[in-house]
């Protein structure tokens, strides 16, 4: 990884995420790619997420806030920073597999300026971990074939520079940032561009009770 005219900048927004962070990083460090890349975490959380990852991770951009920051904020300050002309999200929950970066600019090759992949379920052992993930991520389920898509979750997305620089920033405080910039795009004509080489695996909540209250703070937001 290096942050000298990277082909690819990764920006992960977190928030408690000390539990899941670590997968997360470890998948990236372990990328089977010569393509350089940076990766920028902005962490507000409570738990130690940024002493850690500062501690363990010392090739990752760290960027904190004292208040919380909501994924539209955070990856905001990142891209003010970031250096590459590809951008993708990852949220701090998830990781990939090690030709994930391969994949994602060999795709991005394709005149799109959006583009995203499969969103699986890392958590198969979970029952709360199953109704998360359906109702979350039921667009984006494991598939055969290239298509188009109407959005790409965020956790999943990346585009090329040149579409934040016309249809940004995103919208801040609220769970629907990634959701409101993509409809920008579309009302424009650009499509989704969805293909099975791009993989990303979601740790989703194990309990019921934090499943509800994501879903619902998830719902009102929209």
């Amino acid at each position: 990884m290096t942050h000298i005219k990277p082909e690819l900048s990764i920006i992960i927004a977190s928030f408690n995420a000390r539990d899941t962070i670590e997968a997360c990083l470890d998948s990236l460090r372990g990328q089977k790619t010569e393509r350089s890349f940076e990766v920028l975490l902005v962490d507000s959380s409570t738990d130690g997420t940024a002493e850690f990852v500062c501690g363990h991770y010392p090739e990752v951009r760290l960027i904190t806030s004292p208040n919380r920051l909501h994924c539209g904020g955070a990856r905001n300050r990142a891209l003010a920073l970031a250096g590459a002309e590809v951008i993708a999200f990852l949220d701090a929950d998830s990781y990939v597999d090690a030709e994930w970066v391969e994949a994602l600019m060999e795709t991005h090759r394709a005149d799109y300026l959006l583009v995203g992949g499969i969103i699986d379920n890392s958590s198969a052992s979970s029952l709360a971990a199953w109704a998360y993930y359906f109702c979350e991520y039921s667009l984006w389920l494991p598939a055969r074939r290239q298509r188009h898509v109407r959005e790409m979750a965020g956790c999943c997305l990346s585009f090329k520079r040149s579409a934040f620089d016309r249809y940004g920033p995103f919208i801040e405080g609220t769970y629907c940032s990634d959701t409101a910039f993509q409809w920008k795009l579309r009302r424009d004509g650009h499509k989704v561009l969805f293909t099975p080489k791009i993989r990303i695996y979601h740790q989703a909540p194990a309990s019921f009770s934090r499943f509800i209250t994501h879903t619902f703070e998830h719902r009102r937001a929209f």
